[in-house]
């Protein structure tokens, strides 16, 4: 039988770390010139760009030149999605930034696992067939299932020969 244990006898304890991690993510978006025009009548501002130093009128023009690059520049990073940026991150750095100490008293229900020995918290698991009470979820997995898979086919064997 699963033992209850009172809040009283026993406290577990814990660390909550954080963790910061430094990542990059390098993406190339390929900008046609001949569709620049497009981004300035749909999206942005003709004055607004100028205050940027970008001359809209000269923007979209079949050549290369210092406004279509400083335009591109502008309106690449707008154009990134998601999948590019999951498919290009790499971390470059972890570090931990802080933790703090604590415990599982508040209100929670401590549990001693009758096939383990060991303490969990939570709802646990049925444990049956292998013991009676509550289980952790490592035993559940570990135990449990496959005593429940081994009698169900067992059953099934027996059921087949009849």
């Amino acid at each position: 039988m699963t033992k209850k244990l009172l809040l009283d006898e026993y406290q577990r304890k814990y660390y909550d770390v954080e963790i910061e991690y430094q990542l990059v993510a390098t993406i190339e978006k390929r900008i046609y010139v001949d569709e620049m025009a497009q981004y300035i009548d749909d999206y942005y501002d003709s004055d607004y760009l100028d205050k940027k130093g970008i001359v809209s009128e000269e923007v979209g023009e079949d050549e290369f030149h210092n406004n279509n690059m400083l335009f591109a520049e502008f309106i690449a990073p707008d154009l990134v999605e998601d999948e590019d940026l999951h498919h290009n991150i790499q971390v470059t750095d972890t570090f931990v930034t802080g933790s703090a100490e604590g415990s599982e008293r508040a209100g929670q229900d401590i549990w001693e696992c009758p096939i383990c020995l060991h303490h969990f918290t939570g709802y646990g698991n049925n444990a049956e067939p292998v013991k009676d009470g509550i289980c952790c979820n490592t035993c559940n997995t570990n135990h449990v299932i496959p005593a429940r898979m081994s009698e169900l086919f067992k059953e099934n064997q027996k059921n087949f020969n009849l």
